[in-house]
């Protein structure tokens, strides 16, 4: 590599040959051999020996700059599913009118005030502008939760390392910079990805969005691994050290802002209950989002007034409250989570006639099975005959989002973060 530091396989070894000197002296630490001494005066047949010793030295058992540093990930290849019909498309943000006549219902719940609304929670991220640099976002965002007793998570992702850059990635990384429930936010870079840090603050800028309310660093051009994260972990530190103490308001269900998704076929007073808790949350001022690509566009039970026409493309979001259809290209579970989350909700609501599947890293996702379910791996199972199932939805809403209780899968970190590639997209 010409470029310095990149990730290794997790259980066969990688032997890293970089090949400037400069490069080699920055990153000392993570690579194996330096092959840019050559320009420097050292014989090729010197390099050539040195560099054969340490490929036996490791295949007997000596452990690599990269298994030292401890980061690693496999990438299995996404086939590209070009698809003719259609492309992402920007819609006008405005929600679907449907009626009710259902009474209002008096949700109290205790939500943080941020500069962006309200949020049912307040977190900090490490997102990497490409997949190069998401392993070392990972290992910094456990270290920054351990070090200072806050949660830091990193968007971990698959994209923008020779990727097409679609507008699904760039709104879905613009969404959640963006997103209520992050407090601080940090932009990690390899340094030779397409999707570097100028590009995402081009990205912020068009967004209307402030650089600098954002922190930055680069793998490469900040020395490495320990250097990078050093960095990170001081502007993390700064930036808890300044914070103001938290702001709480009690809010309603103006306030309320969910992700619907459902699995499987649903029986009929299954969705006519998912009716009900749209109408009464959309009829209260509230958002619920779905994708125009659910079972639920199917089920005469479910809003058969809707024309389930898209309001929002991938991972865009509203203008106002309301009833939102968003685009999707696929019906691709966590691709789904993912550009829902995008939208600024708080919660997303799965309901599922199969399995639980994984959540979403920063958005609780309570997954509701139907009845016959193995209710150990759910958070909530609702038998076909239950007169109380709008209730119980909506009790389950309320202590999530009031964080008295946090979703199984998510206390199993059982969690997965993948950006849809769109209609055209591709990653090389």
């Amino acid at each position: 590599t010409g470029n310095g530091s990149i990730t290794n396989f997790p259980f066969v070894p990688t032997i890293k040959i970089v090949t400037t000197t400069a490069r080699y002296d920055l990153l000392r630490a993570e690579m194996d051999v330096n092959a840019g001494a050559y320009l420097d005066g050292v014989p090729m047949d010197t390099l050539t020996e040195r560099t054969v010793e340490l490929t036996r030295a490791v295949a007997g058992g000596q452990r690599t700059a990269g298994e030292r540093a401890g980061h690693a990930q496999v990438q299995i290849w996404r086939d590209w599913h070009s698809v003719s019909q259609g492309a992402a498309q920007v819609f006008s943000g405005i929600a679907h009118t449907i009626t009710t006549d259902l009474p209002a219902r008096d949700l109290r719940i205790p939500l943080f005030a941020t500069a962006h609304g309200t949020a049912a929670d307040q977190v900090s991220v490490i997102l990497p502008t490409s997949l190069c640099s998401g392993q070392i976002a990972r290992l910094c965002a456990e270290q920054i939760t351990e070090r200072f007793g806050r949660r830091c998570i990193a968007l971990v992702h698959t994209e923008g390392c020779g990727t097409s850059s679609e507008i699904e990635f760039n709104r879905t990384m613009i969404g959640y910079l963006a997103h209520p429930a992050v407090q601080h936010a940090l932009l990690l870079e390899h340094g030779c990805e397409k999707t570097h840090n100028a590009y995402m603050r081009g990205l912020l800028a068009d967004a209307d969005l402030d650089p600098l309310a954002f922190g930055w660093a680069s793998v490469q051009l900040d020395g490495g691994i320990q250097a990078v994260t050093d960095k990170m972990s001081a502007w993390f530190a700064a930036r808890f050290a300044a914070e103001a103490p938290p702001i709480m308001r009690e809010a309603g269900m103006d306030a309320v802002r969910i992700g619907l998704i459902t699995r499987g076929t649903l029986p009929d007073p299954v969705a006519h209950a998912l009716d009900q808790v749209t109408r009464a949350l959309v009829g209260g001022g509230g958002l619920l989002v779905l994708s125009d690509q659910d079972g639920l566009r199917d089920h005469a039970a479910f809003l058969p007034e809707l024309d389930w026409q898209p309001t929002l493309g991938y991972a865009q979001q509203p203008v106002a409250h309301g009833l939102h259809v968003m685009q999707m290209a696929f019906d691709h579970w966590n691709e789904t989570l993912v550009g829902l989350g995008a939208a600024g909700v708080d919660l997303i609501v799965a309901l599922t006639s199969a399995p639980p599947l994984p959540g979403h890293p920063l958005l609780p996702v309570v997954q509701v099975g139907i009845d016959g379910a193995a209710g150990e791996d759910y958070d909530l199972v609702l038998a076909d005959d239950d007169p109380h199932m709008v209730d119980a939805l909506f009790a389950l809403i309320t202590a999530v989002l009031a964080r008295d209780y946090q979703p199984r899968q998510h206390m199993q970190a059982n969690v997965d973060f993948q950006i849809s590639r769109g209609f055209h997209g591709v990653s090389l």
